[in-house]
């Protein structure tokens, strides 16, 4: 008997995303919202666990359960 057959992994991920020369593009509420609402969904379709997330002016923060 494989005594790691009832085993659980969880993969947790920081993922860091900068805009290029780090212009501040995401200024915006309306661009920070659209491009949160399109990650959190981009993340739902493929059943990855989005545990933070944080859009700021120049770059995205975001930590993630797979």
């Amino acid at each position: 008997m494989n005594p790691f057959s009832h085993s659980y992994g969880q993969s947790t991920y920081h993922l860091v995303w900068c805009t290029k020369y780090r212009y501040k593009s995401l200024r915006s509420m309306h661009v920070k919202s659209f491009c949160e609402l399109f990650i959190r969904e981009t993340a739902k379709r493929h059943e990855i666990g989005v545990r933070e997330l944080v859009v700021d002016d120049d770059h995205v923060h975001m930590e993630v359960d797979l």
